[in-house]
């Protein structure tokens, strides 16, 4: 049979392309979003018309510090251990605005090889001109910036992901659809949980900046979910193994907070073994 009349084949490119559509129009959307005025700010506040870029920059950083407090810590202590030899990658998904540059360039200083993915070109950008406005060369190994969308390019099972001892993302599980959280999260879930007798083994983390319902109550939201962490523990765990959470005591309120704020939590993600 032709393989331009097979209907099998025909309904499979069909899927396809409208699949690369979706991809692409988010992308586009996320490069319009991020090179808006006050991008990522809780559409409440700028509804109201009041925000100024001061406050708005004040608060974007905010989210940065609160990163760099709660996972330089985690660095610091995986760079000890004698597993950093051989899983020294850091995959960091969800670039956005790229307000936790500090954490990136401490994590180069000590040894850490990172890459950056994102679904969007700006955010893609933001990082290579952020290392670039730093000092750190391109075409080296201290990073790489993969643009694209997450699930189709994530492998548990591919070497470079095996060589990876900590994932990171900042305000992005919240952004997608409770089916793309329940894959994303059944992903990590395999990265964390790898089988024993790979090589190499080290003890992963997953870190993710994410709000919880318990601390918004009250919130509008516009593009975004609060998923619990029981709920992100019992997707990443399904088909994998057990997974448990700590979240830190520590919270980020995000322009003050509920109703019109958000408040952002530090989380991460291990096997429990």
């Amino acid at each position: 049979m032709d393989q331009r009349t097979d209907p099998y084949r025909m309904e499979f490119e069909q899927v396809l392309s409208a699949q690369q559509r979706q991809v692409q129009e988010l992308a586009q959307n996320w490069d319009k979003w991020l090179e808006e005025e006050f991008a990522l700010a809780p559409q409440a506040i700028v509804d109201q018309g009041l925000l100024t870029k001061e406050v708005h920059q004040a608060e974007s950083w905010k989210i940065g510090d609160f990163c760099v407090r709660n996972m330089l810590p985690l660095l610091e202590k995986f760079h000890r251990t004698r597993s950093f030899r051989d899983c020294r990658y850091m995959q960091w998904t969800a670039v956005g605005k790229f307000r936790e540059v500090e954490l990136a360039l401490k994590a180069i200083k000590m040894g850490f090889e990172i890459i950056f993915r994102d679904v969007s070109s700006v955010a893609c950008e933001n990082a290579r001109r952020a290392m670039r406005e730093h000092g750190v060369p391109a075409h080296t190994n201290a990073f790489d910036v993969r643009e694209g969308e997450f699930q189709d390019r994530w492998s548990p099972d591919g070497l470079e992901c095996l060589n990876s001892g900590l994932f990171y993302a900042g305000q992005w599980v919240q952004l997608l659809s409770i089916e793309e959280a329940e894959k994303v999260m059944g992903l990590l879930g395999a990265f964390l949980c790898t089988p024993k007798g790979f090589v190499p083994q080290c003890d992963r983390r997953v870190c993710l900046v994410h709000p919880l319902p318990e601390d918004n109550v009250g919130t509008t939201w516009k593009h975004s979910t609060p998923y619990s962490a029981d709920d992100m523990v019992a997707w990443a765990s399904k088909g994998n193994g057990k997974i448990r959470a700590e979240v830190a005591k520590e919270k980020c309120e995000y322009y003050g907070g509920p109703p019109l704020g958000h408040v952002y939590s530090f989380i991460v993600l291990s096997a429990d073994v």
